[in-house]
This record gives C-alpha cells, structure tokens and sequence, in this order.
C-alpha cells in the first residue's frame, strides 16, 4: 500500500501488523510550537508561582528558547525562515530533554510542580515523535 495516499498517516508494519498512524504535518506543528509556548510562558503566572520558584525559572526558560527558534524555522508559520525543519525538531528533543533535567534539578523548593515538566516534554515527545519526517518527506526537501 502506498502511505501517500492517505493524507496525514503513515503506513507501518510493526510485529507483523499493518498499522496506520496519524502524523502532524508541518503547518499543524508550528501551529502547535506557538500554542505550546504561549502556554508554557503563562503558566507559572496561573498557578501563582513563585518568582524564586526553580520550575517557574525552566518554564520561562523553554518557552523563551522554544519560541526563539520557532520563529526562526524554516516553515509555514516561521517568521524569518533560516533553520531548517529537521534542525527544529533536533531542537525540540533538546528542549524535552532539558525539562526532564530540569524538574529533577529543581531541588526541594521545586518539589510541588516538579511533574509539570515531566507532563510538557511527554506531551512535546508525542508531537515531536508524530512530526517526524518519514522518507518520502526526506526526499521531497526541506
């Protein structure tokens, strides 16, 4: 069967099983890059935080990165368009593996939202692992 012929899935075999998965298309991510940060950045200020808290300083930090170089990737919501999409998406898992360290750095005065993090780059790595490029997308060009 050929995958480009339904539109935003993905045809696989996984344990002998033919499967099809959905995956996020380009205009849907940076979409979703834009929600993501604007959440990210308002959340420390919905639930009060305080400003010396140590997960409202990793909050602010990923949604400051995050929306730096959403801004700047080359896609249909990018505002200046100079890195690539893959270099986006090595990018994102950067900054899931930085909220991980993050809420585990934290100390005992990050200890109540300490799971935030966790529930962001768990919720970024399912976007992240649904965006990925598959090889028809490699051979078309970025």
């Amino acid at each position: 069967m050929d995958a480009g012929r339904y539109t935003g899935t993905v045809y696989v075999v996984i344990a002998g099983q033919e499967m099809y998965m959905f995956k996020i298309s380009r205009r849907i991510h940076s979409t979703l890059d834009y929600a993501t940060d604007s959440i990210v950045a308002a959340l420390p200020v919905a639930l009060n935080m305080d400003d010396d808290d140590p997960i409202r300083k990793v909050l602010h930090r990923h949604a400051t990165l995050a929306a730096g170089y959403t801004a700047l990737t080359n896609y249909e919501r990018g505002m200046v368009k100079v890195l690539p999409y893959r270099v986006h998406l090595g990018l994102d898992a950067v900054s899931i593996l930085l909220l991980v360290i993050g809420a585990f750095t934290a100390g005992s005065a990050g200890k109540r939202y300490r799971w935030l993090p966790l529930v962001l780059a768990g919720a970024e790595a399912g976007v992240l692992l649904l965006s990925l490029p598959g090889l028809k997308d490699a051979e078309e060009g970025e």
